[in-house]
């Protein structure tokens, strides 16, 4: 032990050789919070404006108003709102009227057409008749059997006639909507023709005067002599089958109406 150690000292600490010193601390990257700074700094100064700007204009839009009595711009709002429902009012009651007015001409309208079809079928049951008359039909008499027999014709004649593109009326072939043409001269039939053809028929013949067919009228409804052993009246009270089944039976005969 050396003369100026004693018991107890803290021994010397060696002193280093060059070769054992400690590195430099590391430098620390700050470039990102300084970025971030400057960024909340700018949106600070940003906001700052926009508050500025805001109060200018606030304060431009409270000038406007310097020298209005409150109350009286109370009584001019309260004034603009009744009007405002007052109009609101107005437009509603127009709409109502105008929708009002708009059912009335739909209603108008269906009248017309209504009329226009009552109309339409009057011409057709006018035109048939004096076909029917035309064509050599029983005429009304006092006797009750003979009171229908145009009527009885007007059901099938009405079934059987329409009007084509040029607004003339034509004769339908039975059961369809297509023209019926004559047979014999290929040209589209008439009114005079299918009372011809009613003429003929077993039943609906029944519904004509009957004629010689030496006559030389020309037209030879309902063949005077045949007897079918029904009335007029019978046959008229027919129904449509029954008249079909009834004509094939007259042609099996023979007979006519």
């Amino acid at each position: 032990m050396s003369q100026g150690s004693t018991q107890g000292d803290t021994p010397e600490t060696p002193i280093e050789s060059e070769g054992q010193q400690q590195p430099p601390p590391a430098t620390v990257d700050d470039s990102g919070y300084k970025k971030t700074i400057q960024a909340l700094r700018n949106e600070r100064d940003q906001l700052a404006a926009t508050i500025e700007k805001n109060q200018e204009e606030l304060a431009a839009f409270k000038k406007q108003f310097e020298g209005i009595d409150p109350q009286k711009f109370a009584e001019f709002k309260q004034q603009v709102e009744e009007a405002e429902e007052q109009r609101q009012k107005t437009v509603e009651e127009q709409a109502q009227i105008i929708n009002s007015e708009k059912q009335r001409a739909e209603q108008l309208n269906q009248e017309v057409a209504n009329l226009k079809k009552q109309l339409e079928q009057e011409r057709r049951i006018a035109i048939v008749r004096q076909a029917f008359f035309d064509a050599g039909g029983k005429r009304s008499g006092s006797d009750s059997s003979n009171a229908a027999f145009v009527d009885f014709i007007l059901p099938h004649a009405l079934q059987r006639i329409e009007r084509d593109e040029a607004g003339n009326f034509v004769v339908l072939q039975k059961g369809t909507r297509l023209i019926d043409y004559d047979a014999p001269t290929g040209k589209a039939k008439d009114l005079a023709m299918l009372m011809t053809e009613f003429a003929s028929d077993p039943v609906l013949g029944a519904a004509f005067e009957p004629r010689s067919q030496a006559s030389g009228g020309g037209f030879v409804p309902g063949i005077r002599g045949q007897n079918t052993g029904l009335s007029v009246e019978e046959k008229m009270k027919m129904t449509p089958s029954e008249r079909a089944r009834f004509g094939r039976e007259m042609k099996k005969r023979g007979g006519g109406s």
